[in-house]
């Protein structure tokens, strides 16, 4: 699953901030009964300041485990490397209204982004750690 979260214009981003919205994602997406995936989620993010501020390291530490970014790139997700080129092939050359039509381009190019595809790219992340 991707949890994507467009901040409003203006908004700081902080670790007070991400906090709220790791409470949304848990509240929102997260099963807490009912499936054979409850306790079994891992949250995946960079080392941005405002996911390493000790506030959400605590909070993180009390919800849910994390997958450790490799020691090779401590400052990028290596998602960053698919996601990103995966999401710029598909929008090359198109041109969009507002922000908020790319916004949804964008969210509909992850949605269809195939389990295998984050299954395989996350278990080379998890390897390497």
């Amino acid at each position: 699953m991707v949890y994507t979260k467009t901040v409003p214009h203006g908004q700081t981003i902080n670790g007070k901030y991400y906090i709220l919205v790791l409470k949304q994602l848990i509240k929102d997406r997260i099963p807490t009964k009912g499936t054979d995936l409850v306790g079994r989620w891992k949250l995946h993010h960079d080392n941005a300041r405002h996911h390493v501020a000790n506030t959400v390291l605590h909070f993180l530490a009390k919800k849910m485990e994390t997958v450790p970014n490799p020691p090779y790139c401590p400052d990028l997700a290596p998602c960053d490397f698919f996601l990103y080129h995966q999401a710029k092939k598909e929008a090359k050359g198109r041109h969009f209204p507002s922000a908020t039509a790319a916004i949804k381009t964008l969210e509909s190019i992850l949605r269809v982004l195939s389990k295998e595809c984050f299954e395989q790219r996350l278990q080379g992340v998890v390897e390497a750690v």
